[in-house]
């Protein structure tokens, strides 16, 4: 029979063994991670990227009655609703949502500092407080990057109007601030990719950033 100290040896090593697989789970999730848009972008026509440690599988899908192809990650979204002029995705384990909304009657392309005003206000009106990070006009679509508070924390978004003879669309995708230089900026590259996909029907002004 193994003796009592032997016994306490084995647990004391084993305890050991855990804390220290314990300690390198904790480092390794520490570790940062950072991409640029344009490094991600270039990985959406592959269908799959690495996102940190999240592997990203990626797909051109067709939504609001076949009027806009928007890039979809695979096997992600817990929530999925589909309509012809709504779109409602959402990662509960993400913490990541997309939301669109498709409205069938031209609007004139109101400038976007006009249009950052806009939101600031409605946002205002709703008692949220819209933090502007970036704004950028692309050939067929802007886009503005904000956070907001929200009851799980702050939230990164990224809101996008696209006009076409067809109808006005507007959407929005978010995430964890957290995720911000990650999944935040797979997002921003995913908007990017809407509006090249556009583009072969020809755009209306070259592309600008601001604050």
């Amino acid at each position: 029979m193994m003796r009592t100290d032997e016994k306490i040896a084995i647990l004391e090593k084993q305890k050991r063994l855990e804390q220290r697989e314990k300690e390198k789970e904790e480092k390794r999730q520490e570790l940062t991670f950072s991409y640029t848009v344009e490094e991600l972008k270039e990985k959406i026509p592959s269908k799959k990227l690495m996102l940190g440690f999240l592997k990203i599988r990626l797909e051109m899908k067709t939504v609001t009655e076949g009027n806009l192809k928007i890039p979809f990650i695979i096997d992600f979204f817990d929530v999925i609703e589909e309509k012809e002029q709504s779109v409602w995705y959402a990662s509960n384990q993400h913490n990541v949502t997309f939301v669109l909304v498709f409205l069938k009657e031209k609007k004139k392309r109101m400038p976007i500092s006009e249009w950052k005003e806009f939101l600031v206000k409605e946002m205002r009106g709703n008692q949220i407080f819209m933090d502007v990070k970036k704004t950028k006009e692309m050939e067929k679509l802007d886009y503005i990057c904000y956070e907001t508070p929200s009851g799980k924390g702050t939230f990164y978004n990224i809101t996008f109007q696209l006009n076409e003879e067809k109808g006005y669309f507007v959407g929005t995708f978010g995430c964890d601030q957290k995720q911000k230089e990650t999944m935040g900026v797979l997002l921003e590259a995913m908007v990017q990719q809407i509006n090249d996909d556009r583009k072969e029907e020809g755009g209306n002004h070259s592309g600008s950033d601001y604050l």
